[in-house]
């Protein structure tokens, strides 16, 4: 992979960036954690683009901030005695290595620990995202089949990285209280059992080996392409929008998501606010648009972001 700086990243930013990204080459004999539990077609698209994809320094920027954190929780965590510390373990399943790095392994209290940087509105503080279960439930599994380990807790250090403290008080002020109080929040993830984990990594590892036996006998992505749920795609809606600062728009309270344009029309004659227009929001894929690493080279995806 080749990583440019056309905006003019500090050579310090962008030598950092280069060394950390390009340091190891994807095989198919070899899966990380991160992805095996991503959609198949975000990989092959790495193996097989890898020599020749472009990407730009930006679209790390915000990755070498959670980066940041890493380091300095190693630095800090050294001295814990039996304590391990951006370990990295690998376990063969059937012909391909498993490989996956947690970021702290705390022998006192017999627990593994993993920093995420999260943004406070998609963050739900009363349930974890699917693939961070999934991936901690992973680490446990590992730990267990490399060191005999059996970790008896699993916690998220959750960094927000839109937080403010005007957004904070305000939201006490009110009583709004899924608002975090400060720019960070511990969350314990749910344990699953062994047999659990062993299913489901045996379940995604099939479901990437036949991805890979598609792909190579067909020579096409056509009938690998992402499901909308590994698209995360969001379905059309329609809104009733009221006009705010800076030309923007913003929906009314509980009138964001309707099915129809009838059900935003019906809501607006019964509620009569003073101004309110109707909008209708299209259906994003918000995988392919913000977050996949291969979005540049993918055939169903729009390209690169413009930053």
């Amino acid at each position: 992979m080749k990583i440019t700086n056309n905006y003019g990243l500090p050579n310090w930013v962008f030598e950092t960036i280069v060394a950390k990204e390009t340091s190891t080459s994807p095989t198919k004999d070899r899966i990380r954690v991160t992805e095996l539990i991503s959609p198949p077609l975000e990989r092959i698209l790495k193996i097989n683009n890898w020599d020749t994809i472009k990407k730009d320094a930006v679209e790390f920027l915000t990755v070498q901030f959670g980066t940041a954190w890493h380091e300095v929780h190693n630095n800090m965590s050294a001295a814990e005695e039996n304590d391990m510390v951006e370990m990295r373990l690998e376990h063969k399943v059937g012909s391909v290595t498993l490989t996956g790095q947690f970021d702290h392994y705390v022998a006192s209290k017999n627990q593994i620990r993993d920093i995420k940087l999260s943004n406070t509105r998609s963050f739900n503080p009363e349930k974890a995202k699917p693939e961070q279960i999934a991936q901690q439930n992973i680490y446990r599994w590992l730990l267990y089949k490399t060191h005999g380990i059996v970790v008896d807790s699993l916690v998220l250090d959750i960094f927000f990285r839109d937080w403010f403290i005007t957004d904070a008080d305000r939201k006490l002020k009110y009583k709004e209280s899924t608002y975090p109080a400060i720019p960070y929040m511990e969350q314990q993830i749910p344990i699953w059992s062994f047999d659990e984990v062993e299913h489901y990594i045996n379940g995604r590892m099939e479901l990437h080996n036949n991805a890979f036996s598609v792909y190579e006998n067909d020579s096409s992505y056509i009938r690998i392409e992402c499901t909308e749920e590994e698209k995360w795609q969001e379905p059309e809606v329609w809104a009733v929008v009221k006009s705010i600062q800076g030309g923007k728009v913003r929906a009314f309270p509980k009138a964001a998501h309707f099915k129809s344009r009838k059900e935003a029309l019906a809501w607006k004659i019964v509620n009569k606010p003073k101004e309110g227009m109707i909008e209708r929001r299209l259906s994003i894929a918000k995988r392919c648009k913000m977050y996949c690493s291969m979005r540049n080279v993918c055939p169903y995806s729009n390209g690169p972001i413009i930053f």
